[in-house]
């Protein structure tokens, strides 16, 4: 008759060929009889804990990892303890979102190996190190300084698997840092290796598309993000790792709504943020922020302030920052708060390494729309200006300089420059346009109708302003996000001074107030919510002293001093 620890050995062995399998709920369910058989063997109870990990199972992570910790400490194993120190930190960074406790797991794995031989638990540990520090901490330098230790070091135990994830994170951090030609030789070199199957490894399989897919979407190259997001969704799918094809599906999201297919991008969205939510919340923040931002040009503005607030809680907040400002940033123009958007750009600047160029572009762009919907441009935005048309110059890719451009004419439109705003918001729109990302390409043409209606093209300011509502309707674009810092200012040049000091968006809400359209019928012209138009309506009224039947008359009164009717 077979002894409770040859039982449990027998268990052991089932596990092992579950978990190479990618059964990992039938691995977890062997390894915890086994645990129950032989409780001190921490080769069972680390068994357990992976399993748990790829199964969703936290509690039993937890549990089985730090008893398989200290059991290998007490028998002086410092590479076991280490890979379960590093399963650990994994499971504080995806459970629970808690960042200090994943570094201090990742200390105490380094603490265990001090001295040691390069190993496979060493190189482990230097590439988790730099996968925190480019998804959470904004430090792409140091990410590529691990990845360059880890690529090497897997390359000494020939080590394909490992060397293969180390150069995709290479890749990664060197895209991040504008070097994008040498990032992408890596990038592909790291899939071809995946792709031939060079890479068995199911779980490093899956964070070396997770590398490709992040510098795609990182660089606005959707092209590339697209095919790469299939072929990540196929095989995290294929090797059952739930948790990976969540991901999978936000990073896909994210291509789905710049190429305009909201629809599926929300439906991918509300998948993913359903499903890490429940299972894995440290890992959800990304869709619930990509999805605040979708529900804020839906013109859903209260779904996408609830989203904003719920990527604040603990769980969410380490991986949400600094994404989030942006959204927050975004609703602070929405609701007519120029100075809140532009303090919250600046907050994201500052979190954000001054070499990661694609990283900064968002920023850059929040900041400029900020300074263009309060008036007020001045030397920082000239210097925010620069610095994206540098990003832009550095990546490369078409929806990066169509940014650049766009920036660059609402900037020369804001200031009175109109020839130079024209010119610079065709390129925008033809760069758009070739890159696939309609809602930025209808934002530029109605950017570019306002420039045009200013100098009297009547005709063609109708045909690009149609043009952009039209994609608007498509996309479902129906909330202030289609205008708001988007669209410049019509009406006089920027020499007539506004004594009341209105905004230039609260301007061209006057000059509708002034031809007497109704707050709907003016929503319907700016590709405003109604409420947000009432909310214009309500600060112009404050701003020009004006209550009561007489507030529409004082206000017309104004416009036509201002030119504007």
């Amino acid at each position: 008759m077979a002894t409770h620890v040859e039982e449990a050995q027998d268990l052991l062995r089932k596990t092992r060929a579950a978990m190479a399998a990618t059964r990992w709920d039938e691995a977890r369910v062997a390894a915890e009889r086994a645990a129950l058989l032989d409780p001190d063997d921490p080769e069972i109870l680390e068994a357990w804990g992976e399993a748990a990990l790829f199964s969703g199972h936290r509690k039993n992570t937890f549990d089985a990892g730090e008893r398989a910790f200290r059991r290998y400490r007490e028998l002086g194993n410092g590479p076991g303890a280490a890979r379960v120190a590093i399963l650990i930190a994994s499971a504080s960074y995806d459970f629970t979102g808690d960042i200090p406790v994943a570094r201090g797991w990742i200390a105490r794995a380094l603490r265990v190996l001090e001295g040691a031989q390069p190993s496979r638990e060493l190189t482990l540990i230097y590439g988790f190190d730099g996968h925190l520090a480019i998804f959470r901490e904004q430090r792409p330098a140091h990410a590529l300084e691990r990845a360059e230790l880890a690529a090497d070091m897997a390359r000494a135990l020939d080590d394909v698997d490992l060397e293969m994830t180390a150069v995709a994170l290479q890749g990664l951090a060197l895209s991040s840092l504008g070097r994008v030609d040498t990032g992408t030789a890596l990038l592909d070199e790291a899939c071809a290796a995946l792709m031939s199957g060079e890479v068995e490894d199911p779980v490093l399989g899956s964070l070396i598309l997770c590398y490709v897919v992040a510098a795609c979407d990182r660089t606005r190259d959707f092209e590339r993000a697209d095919a790469w997001c299939r072929a990540m969704t196929d095989l995290c799918t294929r090797w059952s790792i739930d948790a990976m094809v969540a991901s999978c599906r936000t990073q896909y999201a994210s291509v789905l709504f710049s190429r305009g297919t909201w629809d599926r991008a929300e439906a991918e969205l509300e998948a993913a943020s359903a499903s890490l939510g429940a299972e894995r919340p440290g890992m959800a923040a990304d869709a619930i922020v990509r999805l605040g931002e979708l529900r804020r040009r839906q013109g859903r503005i209260d779904e996408a302030e609830a989203l904003s607030r719920q990527a604040d809680s603990h769980a969410h907040r380490a991986q949400a920052y600094p994404r989030v400002l942006l959204l927050r940033g975004g609703l602070a123009l929405d609701h007519g708060a120029p100075a809140e958007a532009s303090r919250l750009a600046k907050r994201y600047l500052r979190a954000v390494h001054p070499k990661d160029h694609a990283m900064r572009a968002p920023g850059l762009e929040l900041e400029v729309r900020a300074a263009v919907a309060s008036g007020t441009i001045d030397g920082r935005t000239d210097e925010a200006v620069r610095e994206l048309r540098e990003a832009a110059s550095s990546v490369g890719t078409l929806p990066l300089r169509g940014s650049a451009s766009f920036a660059e004419g609402t900037v020369y439109g804001t200031r009175g420059e109109a020839d130079r705003a024209k010119d610079a918001l065709e390129d925008a729109v033809d760069l758009f346009l070739s890159a696939g990302t309609p809602f930025e390409e209808a934002e530029a043409r109605a950017a570019l109708a306002s420039v045009l209606a200013g100098i009297g093209d009547e005709a063609q300011a109708k045909a690009e302003a149609d043009a952009a509502q039209r994609t608007f309707e498509r996309l479902g674009a129906t909330g202030s996000a289609t205008g708001g810092a988007a669209l410049i200012h019509a009406g006089p040049p920027a020499a007539v001074r506004d004594a009341a000091g209105l905004s230039p968006r609260e301007r061209e809400v006057l000059a509708r107030i002034a031809s007497g359209r109704t707050n709907v019928e003016i929503a319907g012209d700016l590709f405003l919510s109604v409420r947000t138009v009432e909310r214009h309506v309500s600060n112009i009224y404050s701003k020009l002293g004006a209550s009561g039947k007489a507030a529409r008359v004082v206000a017309a009164e104004h416009a036509h001093r201002l030119g504007l009717a």
